[in-house]
């Protein structure tokens, strides 16, 4: 009566089907497709397993990030940059969640940081954007908790934007 169940039956099916047929013909679409029936296939085993949402998303999400990487090597440049975007998307908000309300919750932010510098690494405009958006998000969420009534808060928030300024100014000095 668990629908988890089929779901696991027919994407691993539609995987596999789609894995060979990729291996016989080579063509993007049944990368792509493969890809995807394996994060659903590997995410509805791990929610089988009992494993929480925010946990499920954060394995689910960098080994999206891991495949696309991977994908840079070969001769399928369209398909990474999708895979960078849902891979961040699903690693950073299921990071939150994980690290929300804990005493490590500042973790977060360091993540958001290091994922920028990964970015420019991979050169993935597309995980660029989802972590410049998961650290403002987490600084407006960290503000609204904290610091909601705090006269020096918002000085101390444009003196880190002029540093996050400073900082991506010398990654595209670096990067030309």
């Amino acid at each position: 009566n668990d629908a988890s169940y089929a779901v696991l039956v027919v994407y691993g099916i539609m995987l596999v089907q789609q894995a060979l047929t990729f291996k016989a013909i080579r063509q993007t679409a049944l990368l792509f497709f493969t890809i995807a029936f394996a994060a659903i296939f590997f995410s509805t085993a791990l929610s089988l397993l009992d494993m929480s949402e925010k946990w499920n998303a954060v394995i689910v999400g960098l080994s999206l990030i891991c495949v696309a990487w991977g994908l840079l090597r070969y001769s399928y440049s369209t398909l990474p940059g999708f895979w960078f975007f849902a891979g961040s998307t699903s690693f950073m908000g299921g990071l939150f969640g994980v690290l929300e309300g804990k005493p490590l919750e500042l973790i977060y932010l360091f993540v958001a940081g290091v994922m920028v510098y990964v970015s420019t690494v991979v050169r993935s405009t597309a995980m660029m954007v989802v972590s410049v958006l998961a650290m403002l998000s987490y600084i407006a969420y960290f503000t609204d908790k904290h610091f909601v009534d705090s006269i020096g808060w918002p000085a101390s928030l444009v003196f880190l934007g002029l540093v996050f300024v400073g900082g991506a100014a010398g990654a595209l000095r670096k990067k030309k």
